[in-house]
């Protein structure tokens, strides 16, 4: 039953492909950190706009939603090799379990909305959460004998969500999503 389980979550601890880099890693985290912290900056920018009365949000505030960037990008960016070490199939698992924390991440967005908090406001921390769902194809791919990881510099959630007003915030995160995948592709000091 538990052989079940875990082939049923691809837990095989059998990594069938080479292992990023630890400088690679680092270079993806950074290149994180900085497109993650760039694209809540402009979804907030989109937000005040779309929404005026949410100018002056507390949960805007760069200082509010920068740590919670910081630690969740942090995460994801160490999970990315613990993952392609503990199965045979690290971005089918890897985008599972996205979909899994930022579910659980959207609890406390929830909470404050439960207890007064704006809604537009409050939808647009969903965004920011939502954001972070790493479509770890997107950003990985083999070269030669070891791994390309540009772990997430943007995310996919467009797919998730519609709406005029929020189009334009998701064509920025699809472009950042296009520059990321011809840097893993043609730049020498990521592919190696």
């Amino acid at each position: 039953m538990l052989q079940k389980a875990l082939d049923l979550i691809h837990l095989d601890f059998a990594p069938e492909h080479g292992q990023p880099s630890g400088g690679r890693v680092v270079l993806a985290t950074v290149a994180s950190l900085v497109g993650s912290l760039l694209a809540d900056a402009l979804l907030v920018v989109i937000a005040q706009a779309v929404f005026p009365s949410t100018k002056g949000y507390s949960h805007f505030q760069f200082g509010d939603y920068c740590k919670l960037t910081v630690i969740g990008v942090i995460i994801a960016c160490v999970a990315w090799p613990i993952t392609t070490r503990i199965t045979s199939q690290p971005r089918w698992m890897f985008f599972r379990m996205a979909i899994l924390v930022t579910l659980v991440l959207w609890l406390p967005d929830l909470y404050i909305l439960v207890k007064g908090q704006p809604a537009k406001a409050v939808a647009f921390l969903f965004l920011l959460t939502a954001r972070q769902i790493r479509r770890a194809p997107e950003f990985t791919g083999t070269r030669g004998a070891g791994t390309v990881t540009v772990v997430a510099v943007m995310a996919y959630s467009a797919d998730l969500v519609r709406g005029s007003n929020i189009a334009v915030a998701m064509s920025a995160s699809r472009i950042a999503t296009s520059t990321a995948r011809v840097m893993s592709r043609n730049s020498a000091c990521i592919s190696g």
